[in-house]
């Protein structure tokens, strides 16, 4: 069968390479087109349509600025959909691109053609108009939060929780290396680490987006700088970024070393995290680093605003989310200041065991269930007999 998946970010591009990979395991001569990045590329063994880096603006500004960009690059992959004439369309989250994009186009265009939502977009959270929209263009939702299939049947969306593909993720890697191995490769990848304090490590993830690491890099460098001089920090960096992308940011004087396709590697051996907010924060949690959450998006009033009018929800980290209570500290907008990121470090660094307690509830309610292989048998099945697959 023929597969059409659009992803738009890091994340959604390590997701749906896990989720490809297993629909390979299940349908062994599928084939795949795909909007996305390089571990996509890597199970499709081709190169992506459009790769998430050229779409992946973040904020009103960006987009606005780069809306003919998008706009070319949405028709383009709407052509190549014609072309490709999937079987089935997989969205993965993104669902800015996906609603305008992708949804409404297949369902005019490509009738027959299933369209199964992988991760939807947090309708949740913010436009919950938007659950209208899955109603109407979606056969079915896959949801990767607990709480979200209850959320969207209540709308009359058919949906169903398949699992956390970070449970997948992380406990794959562990699975290949084991913790102890984790902080000997960190120790050997790098050679910054003063044999002094490499106990003392911090990871910092600032985003996947160049906007994101403008608005929260420089808040995070500079309080360690300031106020941590006995930490040693370590940026992770994220795929579809270079070096130089984070240079701008970190001052001449306090060199920190950047670390790509090691992220994992980095949060198992690290003391504690500052992470911007996203799937990074479930993904430490999950490591179990203790963590520091802090998302500024420029327009610190405007975003304040956000966050009490727009956004009908008491947290934004997933890991607040899920528990449903403030297990991690949250600086967003105009309290992601200095001093409050000081204080929440200092706290985090002398009293680390309730988060870690909570980190294992957070476990128990996600499951163990491979999402991945739930996912893609779930599609699979959907478009073949049960009696015509073949697993490997």
């Amino acid at each position: 069968m023929r597969y059409f998946l659009i992803a738009g970010e890091a994340s959604g591009d390590l997701h749906a390479a896990h989720l490809m990979r297993a629909i390979r395991l299940r349908d062994t001569e599928a084939a795949f087109a795909f909007m996305g990045g390089d571990k996509m590329a890597e199970i499709a063994q081709c190169a992506p349509i459009v790769h998430y880096k050229d779409v992946a603006f973040m904020g009103f500004e960006q987009v606005v600025r780069n809306f003919f960009s998008i706009q070319q690059k949405g028709k383009l992959v709407q052509k190549k959909l014609l072309d490709f004439a999937p079987d089935v369309v997989i969205p993965v989250d993104f669902g800015g691109f996906n609603f305008r994009y992708i949804l409404p186009f297949v369902h005019r265009h490509l009738p027959q053609t299933r369209l199964i939502y992988y991760i939807p977009p947090k309708v949740w959270a913010w436009k919950k108009g938007r659950v209208r929209t899955l109603r109407k263009f979606c056969a079915e939702t896959l949801c990767i939060l607990p709480f979200e299939e209850d959320f969207l049947k209540q709308h009359k969306v058919s949906s169903l929780y398949i699992g956390n593909p970070c449970i997948d993720a992380v406990g794959n890697y562990y699975a290949k290396h084991g913790e102890e191995v984790f902080k000997n490769q960190l120790l050997a990848q790098c050679t910054s680490i003063p044999s002094e304090k490499k106990d003392s490590l911090v990871a910092i993830l600032p985003g996947s987006r160049r906007q994101e690491l403008k608005s929260n890099l420089p808040l995070m460098v500079e309080t360690l700088r300031t106020s941590f001089p006995h930490l040693h920090p370590i940026i992770a960096g994220a795929p579809g970024l270079t070096t130089e992308d984070y240079r701008p940011f970190i001052p001449n004087d306090y060199p920190i070393e950047i670390l790509f396709n090691s992220t994992y590697t980095l949060l198992a051996g690290a003391k504690v995290a500052l992470v911007t907010s996203g799937t990074a924060t479930l993904e430490t949690a999950l490591i179990g680093t203790p963590q520091v959450v802090c998302y500024r998006a420029g327009g610190a009033r405007w975003m304040n605003w956000a966050f009490e009018h727009l956004f009908p929800i008491r947290y934004f980290s997933l890991v607040n989310l899920i528990l449903d209570r403030p297990l991690v500290k949250e600086l967003l907008a105009a309290d992601a200041t200095p001093l409050n990121l000081r204080l929440a470090l200092q706290e985090v660094l002398d009293v680390p065991y309730p988060i870690m307690e909570g980190y294992h509830q957070l476990r128990s309610l996600l499951g163990e269930q491979p999402a991945s292989e739930r996912a893609a048998k779930h599609i699979v099945e959907s478009i073949i007999p049960p009696s015509n697959i073949s697993i490997e």
